[in-house]
């Protein structure tokens, strides 16, 4: 029940907030009372999917072009404006963002991360480190010891972490030498 502005308990502020996911449209809403109280966030979802809207036909709605600050009248779906190595049609279709190349900001681009099968709105999920045999984000004095190991067995097929130097599919010399290089500078 709303009360009279002025009197105690009546609402100062309302923020109302729409969101979508999945093409699901999502309102969120909070109210501030004349005494700084603060409700949590309520989430209400449409009762029924919105239809998407596309204008320029480039696949992308019409909502999400002019969130992220694109003409919904021109085709821009081929663009890269963050220069992370993915369309917006790419990020669109992700639920990246489109202006900022790094998204779960890991310090990784989403490209590089969606190239190497990671996923870019996760920060613990991101492409491997050249030389990280034991997948512990670092190239270190074990993954020297493992890749010495692994060249003394005349080079075991590449199963750790996809840290392939030279693209021969292979753990071997050009591997032990990048992670022996990499440990030795101060």
């Amino acid at each position: 029940m709303l009360r009279p502005a002025g009197e105690p308990g009546s609402v100062q502020e309302a923020e109302v907030a729409i969101f979508e996911d999945n093409k699901d449209h999502y309102f969120a809403i909070q109210v501030t009372d004349t005494s700084g109280n603060q409700s949590p966030p309520t989430f209400l979802k449409t009762p029924t999917r919105c239809g998407m809207t596309d204008d320029d036909g480039d696949g992308m709605d019409d909502l999400w072009e002019v969130r992220h600050n694109f003409d919904p009248n021109t085709d821009d779906s081929q663009a890269d404006p963050d220069r992370d190595g993915l369309t917006n049609m790419a990020e669109y279709r992700l639920g990246t963002q489109p202006r900022s190349s790094d998204t779960d900001d890991d310090g990784h681009p989403d490209g590089e991360e969606v190239r190497h099968g990671r996923d870019p709105l996760n920060p613990n999920s991101h492409p491997p480190l050249p030389g990280d045999l034991d997948c512990d984000s670092d190239a270190d004095l074990a993954d020297a010891i493992i890749a010495l190991q692994i060249l003394g067995s005349d080079g075991a097929p590449l199963e750790f972490c996809l840290s392939d130097i030279d693209g021969d599919g292979r753990v071997g010399l050009a591997e032990t030498i990048h992670i022996l290089r990499g440990i030795s500078r101060p």
